[in-house]
Parts: structure tokens; C-alpha cells; sequence
């Protein structure tokens, strides 16, 4: 299923507020033991943890990632994948971690990882650049890009993830031996699985902005009281991979599909005792473009899942969008029979 990539094309970023910084372990850039795992090396795959205490429930958002260099230069990598996401505590030992997989710009598999906003993916972004300045903190550059679009969920501990092949312009960087807590495999790119970990992770420092948790609402009923029933089982957080809409029916193999809007209706009749829910304009504005319907998914005992994963984009944050299920239904007289809306709200 496509990915909601192609509303970069028709959405606006929005306005960030005040920023915010919060540092693990400290405010010390240019203090600590120097270390070239991984930016001094030129392959390395490397996840640090960030505890959730360091973390500020009031500014959720990551707008941007900083290190602590322990030399002057620009890195640079074409083949890197950069990605930030939720982390599991405790982690998982050495044996049983496995790192993710990233591929188009997504987190093909999260490996233990609980969710995943990829920040850069070389094979859709192509090389990645980043002038550091030594015992200052330098940052990767997704502030001026727009963000990297990670809310904190307020619970779990994040975890930073990088691998790369070929990186020029390496340095080594300041850390302690406290956290962040790190797993790694040294000299491999796009490594599944770590070969070693422990205590004096680098440094690392997020400047943060305030952010709203993702959530859906449900708007309108199905032309049948009850059925077909849309709806979104988990949260539409920007880079959520593993998002998926489900639509209920009322008869096994029915064909579904979903329709996109950028506005609701109060329900416009279309006979049969169904109601459209979209704005017409541009609902037809994403059917002409490509990006709508999703479908057909047909559905599996009483249920079609449709994957949409949403990228890891700022782009998203803060906008909304609505959609609307429709399954062929030879028994209405108008051959199919609308869900209820649903209002998707992106952050």
C-alpha cells in the first residue's frame, strides 16, 4: 500500500514555537573521554538509549539531534540511514536485540524498537552531510529541514539510531560512562544484530518543541447503522510504520476501499441510506492526483486492513485529514454502502 509520503506535495509545515534542550548525561560538550563509535568510523551500525527521564513531558517534539565533537570537520555518508524511535526498558541483552530496517524512506522492520520516525534514509535523500565544530554541541541539521518530526510519548525511553557505509570526514566524540546506554556493531552497515553494548554512549542533546499526541475521531454512521465501520487501531504518529486502517463488513471477501479528503461534510445523501462525510473537491482532488482510494483490500472474515505507513516527515505535524471507507455492496441499491468518517490528526 503506498505510503502517506505524497501529502509532502500538498501539505504546509507548520510554525514551531519556543525551543526547549534537554542533554544526556549533561551540558558538557567539550568535556569527557573521546570515542569513535560511530562517527569515527566509516562503517558502523550504533543505537544509544535516552532514558525517558531525560526527557521533558512539556516539549514531546525532537526538532533536532546534537553531538559533542571532539574535532573540527564534515562528516558525510552516501549510503546512511538515520532514524529516532521508542525503546523498550529494559532493553534486550546483545543476543536478543536486533536492529531495524530501513528501506525507501521507512522502517521496514522495527526490530526492537517499539515505533520508528526515520530522520534520513540515503536511498530516497541521497547523501547526508554534517559540519561539526569541536567541544560544542553541533547539530545534525533536521531543524532547518523542518524537524524530525519524533513526539516523545511521554513513557518510554528513545532510542537514536544511525548505520552507515563509507562516511568520510569521521571524528570521534565526548562522552562519560554513564548513559546513554549503547548497542552497536563495529565495521558493518545495516548490521540485524549488535555485537557489543554497554554504558558511555556518546553525548547527545535534543532541542525540543511543544507537541500534541496523534489521534483519530470518528465523525457520521455507516449507511447500515453499524456496518461498514472504519476505523484506526493505533495512533497516526508521524513515522508510524506500522499504521493500518480496518474496515468491518458484513460479509467475508468484500471488496474496500478508502477515500481521502482535506475537510469533512455534514453528510451529503447518496442514496441508499448512505452519506458522503467528504469535502467533494478535494476528495476528487486526491482521486485525480493518485493518492486515493486505497484498495481494494478485501476483507478477511469480517475485517480488511489496509497499511498505510505515515513517514517520518515534519510535514505532517499538526495537520489533519479525512477519510471514508467504501465496500462494494450489491445488495444497496447504489452498489456500495460508506462507513462513517474518520478524522485523522498527525503529530
Amino acid at each position: 500500500m503506498r505510503p502517506l509520503i505524497l501529502l509532502l506535495v500538498i501539505c504546509a509545515v507548520a510554525p514551531l514555537a519556543a525551543q526547549n534542550v534537554v542533554y544526556c548525561p549533561d551540558n558538557q560538550p567539550g568535556v569527557g573521554t573521546c570515542n569513535v563509535f560511530p562517527w569515527g568510523q566509516p562503517n558502523f551500525t550504533y543505537m544509544s538509549r535516552i532514558p525517558a527521564s531525560y526527557m521533558d513531558p512539556l516539549n514531546p517534539l525532537i526538532e533536532d539531534v546534537f553531538f559533542a565533537p571532539c574535532n573540527s570537520g564534515t562528516w558525510s555518508a552516501a549510503d546512511v540511514q538515520i532514524a529516532i524511535g521508542h525503546v523498550p526498558n529494559p532493553l534486550p541483552t546483545t543476543a536478543a536485540f536486533s536492529f531495524p530496517t530501513i528501506s525507501g524512506g521507512i522502517a521496514t522492520s522495527l526490530g526492537s524498537f517499539l515505533d520508528m520516525t526515520v530522520l534520513w534514509d540515503s536511498s530516497v535523500g541521497g547523501s547526508f552531510s554534517w559540519p561539526y565544530t569541536a567541544g560544542t554541541w553541533s547539530p545534525l541539521g533536521f531543524g532547518p529541514m523542518g524537524g524530525t518530526g519524533f513526539i516523545w510519548n511521554g513513557i518510554d525511553d528513545v532510542g537514536f539510531y544511525v548505520t552507515m557505509q563509507g562516511a568520510t570526514g569521521t571524528s570521534s566524540m565526548h562522552r562519560t560512562s554513564t548513559e546513554p546506554y549503547r548497542l552497536y556493531s563495529s565495521g558493518v552497515y545495516q548490521s540485524p544484530t549488535p555485537t557489543g553494548q554497554g554504558n558511555s554512549g556518546l553525548k547527545i542533546s535534543f532541542s525540543l518543541q511543544p507537541g500534541n499526541l496523534p489521534s483519530s475521531s470518528v465523525y457520521g454512521t455507516p449507511c447500515n447503522t453499524t456496518w461498514p465501520a472504519l476505523s484506526a487501531p493505533l495512533p497516526p504518529g508521524v513515522g508510524n510504520a506500522a499504521f493500518t486502517f480496518e474496515v468491518t463488513t458484513a460479509v467475508s471477501g468484500a471488496p474496500t476501499f478508502i477515500f481521502s479528503a482535506f475537510a469533512s461534510s455534514p453528510g451529503i445523501p447518496l442514496g441508499g441510506g448512505c452519506n458522503l462525510y467528504l469535502e467533494p473537491t478535494s476528495m476528487l482532488l486526491f482521486v485525480n492526483t493518485g493518492f486515493s482510494p486505497f484498495g481494494p483490500v478485501n476483507s478477511v472474515g469480517t475485517t480488511a486492513v489496509h497499511p498505510v505507513p505515515i513517514p517520518g516527515v515534519a510535514a505532517l505535524i499538526g495537520q489533519s485529514l479525512y477519510f471514508q471507507a467504501a465496500v462494494i455492496d450489491a445488495t444497496n441499491p447504489i452498489g456500495l454502502s460508506t462507513s462513517n468518517g474518520l478524522c485523522l490528526n498527525f503529530n
